[in-house]
This record gives structure tokens, sequence and C-alpha cells, in this order.
């Protein structure tokens, strides 16, 4: 059954019923379950945060600095860096394009290093998302699939602090299969059908099962006196506490150490088309 594509102005109420969204001519989907792992390993890339990275990096367009990454890494003999094409992936996943579409990257030949726009060829038609254009393009897919995209203004020293701050000791194996297993047997239905969930819905559920469990055991523990140092950690099961607002930080040294692994492999450095 074909889903109701909503235009780009309706773009709240896509986004609270987990449906498409057409732009400019393009329609984006939400990223389903099935593609979660591939997923949490490109939405570093959509979410670099460029005010981490050199100057020469943080003053280019977000489309022009992921090519210029991967461009200048693979001129410097580092043939893993393949910043520019797990954006792609992600484009691939996001417009469901299939085997005989593409995606290239459209610039100046004399100069390679630059790319001016994304090329999408989908069912035999083409379409050019500007370096400036794909701004929204990345603003619309982050929130499609529950990704918060870095404020460029915040002082990258006071976000790595508060990211300290805030981080655990506990370290968790990060496993779909269990995540599927656990939300499964809360919501009493087949790991198979949420496999057709969206990532955003998945993610939504499982925020909603640590609330409503976390409200619970908050509850008993300050009904047996229990206190919490920076207060309740679990006030309500409804509502989502406040987020640190401090989304996004990677240096581009984990980045590069985290995607070691191509999604496309190239052995040599990129050229843009014109």
């Amino acid at each position: 059954m074909s889903q109701f594509v909503h235009p780009f102005n309706d773009k709240a109420t896509a986004i609270l019923k987990y449906e498409p969204i057409e732009l400019n001519g393009l329609v984006y989907y939400p990223l389903k379950v099935v593609d979660y792992e591939k997923w949490q390993a490109i939405k570093p890339v959509l979410t670099l945060r460029q005010g981490t990275l050199p100057a020469v990096y943080a003053c280019m367009t977000y489309l022009q600095c992921v090519w210029a990454l991967q461009y200048d890494a693979l001129k410097q003999g580092n043939t893993q860096s393949n910043l520019w094409d797990i954006l792609a992936c992600l484009m691939f996943l996001s417009l469901r394009l299939s085997d005989g579409d593409m995606i290239q990257p459209i610039g100046n030949p004399e100069d390679p290093r630059t790319v001016s726009a994304m090329r999408i060829v989908k069912n035999g038609k083409q379409f050019d998302i500007g370096a400036m254009d794909f701004a929204q393009v990345r603003k619309l897919i982050a929130d499609q699939n529950g990704a918060e995209l870095p404020d460029e203004a915040a002082n990258p020293d006071l976000i790595e602090a508060a990211q300290d701050m805030n981080r655990s000791n506990t370290r968790l194996k990060d496993d779909l299969g269990d995540m599927l297993t656990s939300v499964s047997s809360v919501r009493n239905i087949r790991r198979a059908d949420i496999l057709e969930w969206t990532v955003k819905e998945f993610d939504d559920e499982v925020r909603a099962i640590n609330r409503r469990f976390g409200f619970f055991l908050a509850s008993i523990a300050e009904g047996q006196g229990a206190k919490f140092p920076k207060g309740n950690p679990h006030p309500t099961w409804i509502l989502e506490k406040d987020k640190d607002e401090y989304a996004g930080l990677i240096s581009l040294e984990k980045l590069s150490a985290d995607h070691q692994t191509a999604f496309f492999q190239g052995d040599s450095a990129p050229t843009p088309n014109t």
C-alpha cells in the first residue's frame, strides 16, 4: 500500500505520522528499522559539527565540507576516508533509489576539491541539489529520523565539558537484536513487525518505555526515602526531560576512526562531474 506523500509545507504533520515528504520534486522517506544499524553508522556524518573542524572546513557549506574532507584525505593517501560516500548512502536510503539510479557530485573540473551540488538521477530524471539548498535537505532528513543537528554558534569547549559531565560510566552493548526483543516483549508483537517501523517511531517507543519504567522505579525509590542529587531523573512517564543542548559534537579524528569501513570504496581521490 502506497503512503500519502506530504508537501514540504506540511512537514510537521508528516513527521508526527512518520510519513514521506516531497521537496523540490524528490520524495524523502523516513528510514526503516531494517536499516537501523546503517543509520547509526551514518548519523554522525549527518550531524557533523563543522565548528570543531579546522577553519578551512568550518567556513564551507556542509555539502562542500563533507566532499572536501573525503577529497583531502584521499589525496593524502587515506583510502578509507568515505564521508561523502556515507552521505550518498543516506540519500540512497532516504530517497529509496534503485540500482539503476545514481548520485553524483557536481563541480568544477579545474578545481576537483570543490563541489557545487549533489546530482540525483532517479527513474531517468535528473535533480541537482545545490550546496546552499542542501542545508534544507539535511534538516529534513534529520527531523524525519529523530536526529538533532548541532548549533554551530555554540562554544565547542563548553560543549565538550558538558558532555564529559553527562557521560555515563556504564558501558552498554549497542545491539539491535536486544533492542528489538525488549520492545517486542513490552508491546507484545513480533520482532519482524518492528522492522517495518520507521527509525524515529522505534526510537520514540524506546524512549517511552524507558520513561515508563524509569518513572515507576524512581517513584518507588522516592517513596522509600531516596534522594536524587540532581533531582528525579524521571519525574513523569509522559514527557521527556530537556535534553543537553550540545548535540552532535564529534572530533574529526573520531569521525574518521568510526568510519574506516566504506559503504562504497575507492582507491583514488574522487572527481566531481561538471
